[in-house]
């Protein structure tokens, strides 16, 4: 049986799109209070909010009989796990095409960009001759025990775009020359899409970063509301207000800016491996706030992207 394997990210994700776009990496900050200090780097007095890092599914692909759930609801009864410094493997081979992308989040390249960039947005974000004046940390696929990571996936093949979005606009504490502000209408979700026609079941792996603990979830397409055989997943990064997105609670609102954003910079260093807080003179970390001329609040913790050579 064909079906299709819908996987909508939401929260505190940064993407790393490989240059050739055939693969895309998601890596999440830990941002649990449990686990670290709640103090971000640059020195802000705020500290930072809890999160919870998890992975949902409907119930009605794994015990055959329950009834799925809708669009605009979600599932009527629902499987979560909760990542702890864990990767989540697929089960699907990857494929040496090139996906369809277009995140629509606030690109590294802009937020800190490079000499070479040019003053109009990409039309593309895979590569496009942009550079950031920050690059992911090593190690985010490595097992050292200090990661910074509550969880990480890569994935290949099919459509990768965005969603649910919200006008915001970033400081320009790592370009002070700028002419402009950084704005654009960012997606808060978004959801990776890929056709699977020669399976009948998805089979994802769990395992902790080093490997010594692994776990495997089976699931089966559910039909969805236009009869389409679906295979639905979520995962966030998200305040603990409403982790797991149910609609009848409300969802955290940037009022001004969405200081959560900070905790992503845990992830980027500096071209030469210094912390990102180092091309700061004296300032915070730039975070997206909403424009002057933006009349509605919009929610908080979006993600964001950046290219990157390779993984």
């Amino acid at each position: 049986m064909a079906f299709e394997l819908q996987v909508s990210f939401t929260g505190l994700c940064l993407f790393l799109i490989r240059d050739d776009c055939e693969r895309v990496a998601v890596v999440q900050p830990d941002c649990r209070l449990g686990h670290l200090t709640p103090v971000h780097p640059d020195g802000d007095p705020v500290p930072g909010e809890h999160h919870v890092s998890y992975l949902r599914y409907d119930l009605a692909s794994l015990v055959p009989g329950l009834p799925a759930g809708d669009t605009f609801d979600g599932p009527i009864y629902e499987g979560v796990h909760r990542f702890s410094r864990e990767a989540l493997y697929f089960g699907l081979p990857h494929l040496e095409t090139q996906m369809t992308i277009n995140t629509q989040l606030p690109a590294m390249e802009r937020i800190a960009p490079g000499a070479t960039n040019s003053p109009t947005l990409p039309t593309s974000e895979c590569g496009n001759g942009d550079v950031s004046l920050l690059k992911p940390i090593d190690g985010l696929f490595g097992t050292d025990p200090e990661l910074k990571l509550v969880m990480r996936t890569i994935f290949s093949g099919g459509t990768l775009s965005g969603g649910k979005r919200s006008t915001f606009e970033f400081p320009t504490a790592f370009n002070p020359g700028a002419a402009s502000k950084y704005q654009g209408s960012f997606a808060r979700t978004v959801t990776w899409t890929r056709p699977v026609s020669d399976a009948d079941e998805l089979t994802l792996t769990i395992a902790s970063f080093d490997g010594s603990t692994s776990q495997q979830i089976t699931l089966h397409p559910v039909p969805d509301l236009g009869g389409k055989q679906v295979i639905s997943l979520n995962i966030g990064n998200l305040c603990a207000d409403n982790p797991l997105e149910w609609p009848e609670f409300s969802t955290p609102v940037a009022s001004t800016e969405d200081r959560d954003f900070k905790w992503l910079y845990r992830l980027l260093e500096t071209l030469d491996g210094k912390g990102a807080e180092t091309l700061l003179s004296g300032g915070q970390f730039p975070v997206p706030t909403r424009p002057s001329t933006s009349s509605a609040g919009a929610e908080n913790c979006i993600g964001t992207r950046i290219t990157v050579g390779g993984f």
